[in-house]
């Protein structure tokens, strides 16, 4: 099984509603966060299920988008 990483900075705040909603998709994403001040996190994603989490990510990204 290959994985890809990816790396994204979302609302610091909106960490662990992400994490809670990848958990949802069972075996979709693991999620690390590298710096919560931040709002860094890693996503490592089984190369399988790529299209399915941007499409989650797509979804739901106006809420995780950072304020400039």
């Amino acid at each position: 099984m290959y994985f890809c990483t990816f790396f994204l900075k979302i609302r610091p705040e909106k960490i662990s509603l992400f994490h809670f909603l990848l958990e949802g998709y069972d075996g979709i994403a693991v999620l690390s966060t590298l710096d919560a001040k931040q709002g860094l996190v890693r996503l490592m994603v089984p190369q399988s299920r790529h299209d399915e989490l941007w499409q989650l990510i797509n979804a739901i990204s106006s809420d995780l988008t950072p304020y400039n």
